[in-house]
């Protein structure tokens, strides 16, 4: 995942609500944010970028948000660490450093190891980006950015998103980075925030004409074409979708002509095989 340009545009970047003392009893992921014990946990491999440069960001902090008893990582001059986290869980890494906004990343863990990378947008950046649509950052509440893509690294256009439960102000679509208050879905970049979004349990909810969205950083949604993440005051959340591209066109099928091709070589040889008949006559 990565986030480029003067503010966001992120490319290659839960079942319940998250709340119920009972949820636990059910799977532990619908309660990840809640502090408690971890459990099995398997080794992650976590690279910290500069949103804008794309240069490491060393000195930053990463953790499991929500479980305490977890040792973070912070990254070497490479912006590179490692930290465990809990198996088969449903939740976030809250990703920190000195002059960067605070980032939480959301994710559905199994019991494989894997590679994170982490794009860190400078709050010097991130302000400017969300007061451009004439948003004034509240801290009691949560900022989120959520992406359309096609496929790592590739953003959809005409994708367009809402909140359930509604709150805050948006969507607001980008351009070349920069959010376009013209726009009613994504651009080719794919990228939509909202902003001053109440802290909790929400699902982003996809609308694409070309068929349907799932999960790519994200937690599962009952909502068809939806994922579900977590609110924090202070906090940018992020949320990745792959969602179907439009169709090839089918006028491109070069199949039944080579197919042609093919059926007049026979013919062809068929005739080769008639001369031994011509010279015998």
């Amino acid at each position: 995942m990565a986030l480029v340009g003067m503010g966001l545009a992120l490319g290659a970047c839960g079942d319940d609500d998250g709340g119920g003392a009972d949820a636990g009893e059910d799977a532990g992921p619908v309660d990840a944010w809640v502090p408690g014990d971890a459990g099995e946990t398997v080794r992650w491999s976590v690279t910290v970028r500069d949103l804008v440069s794309g240069d490491p960001v060393q000195l930053a902090e990463v953790c499991v948000f929500g479980f305490p008893q977890l040792p973070c990582g912070t990254t070497d001059r490479m912006g590179e660490t490692a930290l465990d986290v809990p198996v088969n869980l449903e939740l976030q890494l809250r990703t920190t450093a000195l002059r960067y906004f605070p980032t939480l990343t959301t994710y559905v863990a199994d019991d494989a190891p894997r590679d994170v990378d982490i794009d860190l947008g400078k709050t010097s950046n991130i302000t400017p980006l969300i007061a451009s649509v004439g948003v004034t950052l509240d801290d009691t509440k949560g900022q989120l950015a959520f992406l359309a893509q096609s496929g790592p690294g590739d953003g959809l256009e005409g994708v367009a998103a809402s909140l359930d439960p509604a709150s805050g102000e948006g969507p607001f679509y980008t351009n070349g980075s920069i959010p376009d208050e013209t726009l009613e879905a994504t651009s080719d970049d794919g990228l939509g925030v909202f902003g001053n979004v109440d802290p909790g349990a929400v699902d982003v909810v996809y609308a694409n004409p070309n068929g349907g969205c799932a999960p790519s950083e994200g937690w599962p949604s009952p909502t068809a074409d939806a994922l579900s993440t977590h609110i924090e005051p202070g906090h940018l959340t992020i949320v990745i979708a792959r969602c179907d591209p439009p169709p090839v066109d089918a006028g491109i099928d070069a199949g039944p002509a080579d197919a042609g091709v093919e059926d007049a070589g026979a013919m062809d040889a068929g005739a080769m095989d008639a001369g031994p008949a011509d010279a015998g006559m």
